[in-house]
């Protein structure tokens, strides 16, 4: 079974910072700070620039609350 990670821990383990991933998902800072607390809004489009941002596939990153 493949790990399956946060957010936000998808992001570091990609080694980028909030401010990077935001641009490049073309969003703001605090627009991207919201998403990753709560991962449930991220629309298909946000998810799918995410996953080509960071390089883990879609199946490994947890788009939704923690429990």
């Amino acid at each position: 079974m493949e790990r399956v990670y946060t957010v936000k821990q998808a992001r570091l383990l990609a080694g980028l910072t909030q401010e990077k991933t935001a641009a490049e998902m073309g969003i703001s800072r605090d627009r991207y700070m919201k998403l990753e607390k709560n991962p449930e809004l991220v629309t298909v489009g946000q998810a799918r620039a995410f996953c080509r941002i960071t390089g883990i596939p879609f199946e490994q990153i947890a788009f939704e609350r923690e429990k």
